[in-house]
């Protein structure tokens, strides 16, 4: 398999010894399959296989013929990836071509397997993640199980593609610009035009056109079904660092917990091309990845995923829950709640900013963003550690890069180790005391005008790309009356609720450390108000959340008479 590299195949593809697939018996059963049994179809959640004897193939049925995708024929070998944890349906079918004989793991089984066995559970989350990886990276030229048509020039298209992107979604993205020929013979087959676009095509059967995230999620079978009458010890709302790490210590610490996500999983980190300076990953990774890593922990440890569900409605029942209306009609029922929604960056006061974002105009630089906008001159705006990672990763892509800060020191807000690169960097020019005065183009982004605000002296650059990092603006309307937030939105915890005279019920104690104003309900990461604006610092008050969850839990028991 020449397109992915060897430790990429061999992690993906393990053969499990004799021992191991002993062990795995004991969660599945073994069936014996004859020539053509289908093991598993499309728009379904199969189980996990592993190959005993005999031979399986996967198979693409559409536009009339089929495709033999993989072949399965060494012993010991398992079939499934990264759909098993996460409950997303596929777009093809397992056949048997062989007769022969296979063991059969339900999903609902799987989870034990990963909780129980560290041995084979090490293997097989590794394989899981690895396979997922093996089919976005083969799948981007020849994939037809999903596919997306649009232009470059549509922001409607960009965010498709960054929610297919951000969440791992194996599909096709086929560019009307780069591969005319290609999209022609498809828009002609399903007799569609360009310009009604972008669309979504589904196994060759279903068309969206112009859908929105929760449309095409709800398409692919992306979102997860869960018991709406089970009450969860803990929901955690956001899927940003600090959510991750509250679902993961959640659910591995004895909680039941749901993880609420909007739009995708990573929250602002996941859109960040590179973090350097997280504990334990001296060569960085990428926001994606480090979101992907951390989801496929919270998923083995038992951890339910709803993906992509807004939360309407939030309010206290009198039973000792809180309930949270979805966007999806569903409601969730918890006994405590981690606030991990973060915040969204702010937008310039450009009359006619909107109508270039996705554009031309970003507020992320990741691979989707950087390869619209090669070898042309950029511009990002911003002092913090997401403008000075976004300039290093656009400089290696972009003809030059434009940095713009409104004061005059790069320090006051950006680590040291990115403000040195930035500074030593032939392909990035810093601009101080400047901002952006005026944006303009015909389809797309195609000039930015630059302020300098200490001689009003202004500069038109002939750009691809605006990147936009001004701060940040809480995600908190959802909280409604329930939760107090400052006066800019964010929400105060610990000390700082009575330091700011917020109403506080309970008597018989302060408001434990992340606790907002409403027993129960903890507030982590930038949501919180004077949160230390780190990755690193989102993970450790996710992780710390759950232990005072624990403490105010038992208070509940201990007040109840119950025991938790």
């Amino acid at each position: 398999m020449p397109q992915v590299s060897d430790a990429l195949y061999r992690e993906g593809n393990p053969t499990f010894t004799d021992a191991q697939v002993e062990r795995l018996r004991a969660y599945g059963d073994e069936v014996e399959m004859a020539l053509g049994d289908v093991l598993f179809c499309e728009n379904t959640k199969p189980d996990l296989f592993i190959m005993l004897a005999g031979e399986t193939v996967l198979v693409e049925r559409m536009e009339g013929f089929d495709e033999i995708l993989a072949r399965f024929d060494t012993p010991h070998r398992a079939i499934g990836e990264l759909s098993l944890l996460t409950g997303q349906t596929v777009g093809f079918q397992l056949i048997a071509s062989q007769p022969g004989r296979v063991l059969r793991i339900r999903r609902d089984r799987l989870r034990e397997l990963l909780a129980a066995e560290t041995e084979v559970s090490d293997v097989m989350i590794r394989m899981l993640a690895a396979r997922r990886s093996i089919v976005i990276e083969l799948g981007a030229k020849r994939w037809r199980v999903l596919r997306l048509i649009g232009s470059k020039y549509s922001g409607r298209t960009l965010k498709l593609r960054e929610f297919l992107v951000r969440n791992r979604v194996p599909h096709r993205y086929l560019e009307l610009e780069d591969e005319p020929d290609d999209c022609q013979a498809v828009l002609e087959r399903y007799g569609l035009q360009a310009d009604d676009g972008p669309f979504v095509i589904w196994r060759g059967e279903q068309v969206l056109q112009r859908p929105s995230t929760g449309e095409l999620a709800e398409l692919i079978g992306l979102t997860t079904d869960f018991d709406t009458d089970n009450d969860f010890d803990l929901a955690v709302v956001g899927a940003g660092p600090a959510g991750l790490a509250a679902a993961v210590y959640g659910e591995s610490e004895g909680l039941n917990t749901v993880l609420i996500e909007a739009t995708a999983l990573g929250g602002q980190a996941g859109m960040s091309s590179r973090i350097e300076n997280f504990l334990g990953f001296p060569a960085g990774l990428s926001g994606q990845e480090l979101a992907t890593r951390a989801m496929v922990q919270a998923l083995k440890f038992g951890a339910t995923l709803a993906l992509p569900c807004e939360v309407t409605s939030f309010a206290r029942n009198g039973h000792g829950c809180f309930a949270l209306g979805l966007s999806s009609g569903a409601t969730v029922r918890a006994r405590s709640v981690v606030i991990a929604t973060g915040a969204a960056y702010r937008k310039l006061a450009l009359d006619n900013i909107e109508a270039f974002e996705g554009a031309g105009v970003y507020y992320a630089a990741t691979e989707t963003e950087a390869r619209l906008c090669e070898q042309t001159e950029v511009v990002v705006v911003g002092g913090g550690n997401s403008a000075g990672q976004a300039a290093l990763f656009l400089a290696t892509r972009a003809a030059h890069v434009h940095l713009l800060i409104r004061g005059g020191d790069l320090r006051a807000k950006m680590s040291s180790y990115l403000v040195e690169r930035i500074l030593a960097s032939p392909a990035i020019t810093l601009h101080t005391h400047t901002e952006v005065a005026a944006v303009s183009g015909a389809q797309r982004l195609q000039q930015v005008t630059l302020r300098n605000k200490t001689d009003d002296a202004d500069t038109v650059l002939a750009v691809g790309g605006l990147f936009v990092f001004i701060g940040a603006a809480p995600h908190s309307a959802w909280l409604s009356d329930v939760v107090a937030t400052d006066d800019h939105g964010f929400v105060p915890a610990g000390q700082a609720v009575l330091d700011g005279g917020f109403p506080w019920p309970h008597a018989q104690r302060p408001p434990l450390y992340l606790e907002s104003n409403c027993p129960g309900v903890f507030a982590v990461g930038d949501i919180r108000a004077q949160s230390i604006k780190r990755v690193a610092s989102a993970v450790g008050e996710g992780s710390m959340a759950v232990k005072l969850v624990h403490q105010y839990l038992a208070e509940q028991a201990h007040e109840q008479g119950t025991e938790h």
